[in-house]
């Protein structure tokens, strides 16, 4: 009976029943397949819709192409293969959101205290969490640095020794090289929004590196933002730079913009949801305890092109709302979709879109935020000479409201 509805299932699907392909339907490539495709046909909903269809019925052809020619050997018509093939469609599907990652992909990467990017003059810090470990031995934005090195420094501080020594790590200031020392084992720690003042009274800066780390990152930007109030300012700057997402965006909105309707479209139903202060009507408080409160001062958005998913719908409802002028470049293209995560094998996992996003029913999210003034995020300008070109124009531009 399993054997019966496993081809059946596996015919619909659009694999052929031909000379060897009953083998094929019981290889490790096969059943992968199956649970895969079987997700995306019945669930997905974004921008590749009118092509997956299509995409899907030729990686199921060359997948059974590829099987035939290894004797359809269960050992060699492996997971793999399957995966391997889908990783192709999917890029051709091209939708940020719909594509596969390891299987430990939900363990957060950005845990160490500080982000970085890769950039023609190195590796080149972009934030540093105040209080962090490497905060303290004095790890600067701008900062040109060797990941690996400091890594290693931070584990030779660590080990316990009769005559531990702090571990020295070089980074380039400014072209300058600068020794630091790390006194300690690495303390890894959610990387949470931290509230930064300017030279400006009243102006202060709110980072968010990530909103990965649900529902902490709203709760924490509900708890800055009740801090700036209570300090007086009146003008902030939210950094969503090299922010690539999580989830709570539509929460630590509601800091900012009281209340706003949301509409999600999934395969089955149109739905309908409102925020308001800083919480789904209806649904459960994310924010569970922690006081909503509202910054009503003037706002801009910084963003660039490595913003993305949560970090786009953030800024997308800030500025649709009226409540920022967003400044930076075009994000990454990851606004308009809710995606979730469907396991694969024993190593990879299926992230796909199954819901669209739209401000009302007639007017969907874009797929990207477009900047209302467009400035380059010039990482090796702020590498060589300190310089944080977007972030004197964010600042300019909240003098200019």
């Amino acid at each position: 009976m399993r054997r019966s509805l496993t081809v059946l299932a596996l015919l619909t699907l659009g694999v052929t029943h031909a000379s060897g392909a009953d083998d094929f339907l019981f290889t490790p490539a096969a059943q992968v397949w199956l649970q895969a495709t079987s997700a995306l046909r019945s669930r997905y909903v974004g921008p590749g819709e009118a092509q997956l269809p299509a995409l899907l019925t030729d990686a199921e052809r060359r997948l059974q192409a590829i099987c035939a020619g290894v004797d359809f050997d269960p050992g060699t018509c492996d997971e793999n293969l399957a995966t391997s093939v889908l990783a192709r469609a999917l890029r051709l599907l091209g939708d940020p959101h719909t594509h596969l990652v390891p299987v430990d992909h939900k363990t957060p990467k950005d845990d160490a205290g500080f982000t970085a990017r890769e950039t023609s003059v190195g590796t080149v810090v972009t934030t540093v969490t105040p209080g962090s470990t490497v905060d303290h031995a004095g790890l600067r934005r701008g900062d040109v640095v060797d990941v690996p090195a400091l890594l290693a420094a931070f584990d030779r501080a660590g080990v316990k020794t009769g005559q531990s020594k702090p571990a020295a790590f070089t980074v380039l200031r400014q072209g300058r090289k600068v020794t630091l020392h790390a006194t300690t084992r690495l303390q890894r720690r959610p990387t949470l929004p931290y509230l930064t003042k300017t030279t400006t009274p009243g102006t202060s800066v709110l980072t968010i590196p990530t909103f990965a780390y649900y529902p902490q990152v709203a709760r924490q930007v509900h708890n800055l933002v009740r801090q700036a109030n209570e300090q007086g300012v009146r003008r902030l700057v939210v950094d969503l730079r090299g922010n690539h997402g999580g989830g709570g965006c539509f929460e630590a909105a509601g800091a900012f913009v009281p209340s706003y309707t949301l509409v999600e479209r999934t395969r089955s139903a149109v739905e309908t949801a409102r925020v308001v202060n800083g919480v789904f009507v209806d649904a459960a408080p994310v924010l569970q305890g922690t006081p909503s409160t509202l910054f009503t001062g003037k706002v801009v958005v910084l963003v660039n092109d490595l913003t993305a998913s949560c970090g786009e719908v953030f800024a997308l409802v800030l500025q649709h709302e009226g409540r920022a002028r967003v400044v930076g470049q075009m994000t990454a293209g990851a606004a308009d979709t809710q995606p979730v995560d469907v396991s694969l094998g024993a190593h990879e996992v299926l992230w796909m879109s199954v819901a669209r996003h739209g401000f009302d029913e007639v007017t969907p999210y874009p797929h990207v935020v477009a900047p209302d003034v467009v400035v380059r995020d010039d990482v090796v300008t702020l590498a060589r000479s300190g310089r944080d070109v977007p972030m004197e124009r964010a600042l300019a531009e909240l003098d200019g409201q």
